[in-house]
């Protein structure tokens, strides 16, 4: 609606312009340049003075121009403005869903990244009818994240936040997996849970060996290494 409203009153302009254009040339005589030129900075009222001498007429159709262009450019810039308050508005109203939603589950699971390995994380849980709260800082990753699992509860917040896992309702989650693409951050999401929660489940992620030791120390249930995993998988496959 806005937009449309937007484009409407920016043809507007457009037709003010050649409106004043026309003007300028058909009353003083003016070629399309000058015309063009003294439209734009009275419309714009920057005030730089007139190019030329105007005629008793000519400084008329001025001021009509003037009146018409304050008040095409306060409608354009009030529907500019409401565009984005509108969208900010719709952003705010959007998280705020999500995070009453996450505060009504109950043994639920969430998911802290956005990475390759979540996304297989995310849909074998989708498919056993998990519900999943999804916590990332990139909320582009999670919008096409969410277009592909529409039921997804997604919370665009750095995971490495404990307010981000509060507005997940860790409390009443059963389960953390941690499989963003930096270790530390990992590493700091499972400190973080076994800090809130000593009972929760806690599954994290991790590319480095003394990392993943570190994890193990903390009490984390279970330590994932994808490249340790997938060469014990090559070598069983090649025994096999």
């Amino acid at each position: 609606m806005l937009t449309s409203r937007i484009r409407g009153f920016t043809f507007w302009l457009l037709a003010v312009l050649i409106f004043g254009t026309t003007g300028y040339g058909l009353i003083e005589g003016w070629d399309l340049l000058d015309g063009f030129y003294m439209s734009v900075i009275t419309v714009a009222t920057v005030g730089y003075g007139e190019t030329r001498e105007l005629s008793g007429a000519g400084r008329m159709f001025t001021c009509g121009l003037i009146f018409i262009s304050i008040i095409s450019l306060s409608c354009w810039t009030a529907c500019l403005t409401g565009l984005f308050v509108d969208r900010d508005a719709s952003h705010s109203w959007l998280i705020r869903k999500a995070k009453k939603m996450a505060n009504n589950l109950k043994q639920h699971t969430i998911v802290c990244g956005t990475s390759p390995m979540a996304h297989t994380v995310i849909k074998l849980l989708v498919a056993a009818k998990e519900n999943i709260v999804v916590i990332d800082e990139d909320a582009e990753k999670l919008q096409r994240l969410q277009q592909r699992f529409p039921n997804l509860i997604v919370l665009p917040s750095p995971a490495v936040d404990e307010i981000a896992l509060a507005d997940a309702n860790i409390v009443d989650a059963k389960c953390v997996i941690a499989v963003l693409d930096s270790d530390f951050d990992n590493l700091l999401i499972s400190m973080t849970c076994k800090d809130m929660d000593t009972e929760l489940k806690v599954i994290a992620r991790s590319d480095d060996i003394n990392v993943a030791s570190r994890m193990s120390k903390l009490g984390v249930d279970n330590v994932i290494c994808p490249f340790h995993v997938s060469g014990e998988q090559a070598a069983k496959l090649a025994l096999w």
